[in-house]
């Protein structure tokens, strides 16, 4: 079984923090607060639309080109985003804003190194926003950089004790490290802060269910479910500790409601599969390792258990191709008994096939026979 990270799911929140604390002076109350509302209800297309025709009046304006920069960014387009914010950076090079929206989007496009420099600069003007500094860990992990990663949210933590994305991310970290014992303690204080920080609920369910604390990890999963009922994760993660009970059946109904949100997670396809396959649903086991493999094709595990469902079902010959796969990818697997082992099955069943027909045809000239010698009598 496996659980459900999101790496950067902390990520998007911290986004929506900057995106509503931006300022808009360029524009009459009345317009700021439109603004804030539409930025809270997602209307991105509205936002630049009001941008347009603010820019047409009063082209060089820093924070309107701000503005439509970060709804041009939560609409993934990034190269809109990033023209708008290097026009406003380069109107006022010291706002704070400009730099650190301008950093979110090089990180996006990839260019980390730009990003990281991005980031330091708004630290420069605005020494006191620790912010900036967990930016510069969520580049980092970006760049597979953990250590840095953790040292630059160790510096925003001594800016700010209280920073609780800071906080969420040091512990994501500690459970990718597997130090889950590290992992379950920042997100606690996280949520010392902040008890509805979505995603230290969900750091800390992980890390309870990695410590064997089932239970606790389930109520903690439903209490992020009750928070934010469209969560993949805590669907996934109530499946798999019901799973971890042996409540197999209970299980599916979660696995289900999350692929509906989620149909592009091969961990739970995989997940949903090893429920079918305890429950004895051998076909629709195959269907679910079919679907996650088709979405990752690297994991060997995945291979191995849709061979015993084929093997359940006796089709040897598929169950031995996915083990030499399974194999393939994963020089240590110790499968070559287990395909010996199969060839044999596929064999004894291909000759007792035989022996079938023989017996068949052996009853149909005896039946036959008897008809000949029934006829010739009358």
């Amino acid at each position: 079984m496996n659980t459900l990270k999101s790496n950067l799911f902390i990520y998007s929140i911290l986004v929506l923090s900057f995106t509503l604390c931006t300022k808009v002076s360029a524009f009459d109350i009345a317009t700021k607060q439109r603004i804030d509302a539409l930025f809270e209800s997602k209307k991105y297309t509205e936002i630049i639309s009001i941008c347009d025709t603010q820019i047409s009046k009063k082209e060089n304006d820093v924070e309107v080109h701000i503005e439509r920069g970060i709804a041009y960014y939560e609409l993934k387009e990034y190269e809109k985003a990033m023209a708008d914010l290097e026009i406003a950076n380069a109107l006022d090079p010291k706002s704070y804003d400009a730099l650190i929206n301008l950093g979110r989007c090089k990180m996006e496009l990839t260019f980390y190194e730009e990003a990281l420099e991005d980031f330091r600069n708004a630290f420069l003007i605005s020494k006191s926003n620790s912010n900036a500094y967990v930016f510069l860990g969520v580049c980092y992990d970006r760049m597979n950089n953990s250590t840095m990663s953790s040292l630059m949210y160790d510096t925003a933590l001594s800016i700010s004790p209280i920073n609780t994305y800071a906080l969420s991310n040091k512990a994501l970290i500690f459970y990718n490290d597997k130090e889950y014992e590290e992992a379950l303690k920042y997100a606690e204080n996280t949520l010392s802060i902040d008890p509805n920080f979505v995603a230290a609920i969900n750091t800390k369910a992980d890390a309870l269910f990695k410590l064997k604390k089932t239970n606790e990890a389930l109520k903690t999963y439903q209490s992020l479910l009750d928070l934010s009922p469209s969560s993949s994760e805590a669907l996934n993660g109530i499946a798999i500790c019901l799973y971890d009970k042996g409540e197999y059946t209970n299980a599916l109904p979660y696995y289900k409601k999350s692929l509906e949100i989620d149909s592009c997670s091969s961990v739970v396809y995989n997940n949903q599969g090893s429920a079918f396959y305890m429950t004895k649903a051998y076909e629709q086991a195959i269907f679910a390792y079919t679907k996650s493999l088709s979405l990752d094709s690297s994991k060997a595990a995945v291979y191995e258990q849709r061979a015993k469902c084929f093997e359940e079902l006796k089709k040897y010959d598929l169950a031995i191709k996915d083990l030499e796969k399974a194999k393939q990818l994963d020089s240590s697997k110790q499968v070559d008994e287990k395909i010996s082992s199969l060839k044999t099955n596929l064999f004894l069943n291909e000759q007792l096939v035989y022996i079938l027909l023989a017996v068949l045809f052996l009853l149909i000239a005896i039946v036959l026979t008897i008809v000949y010698f029934v006829r010739r009598k009358k």
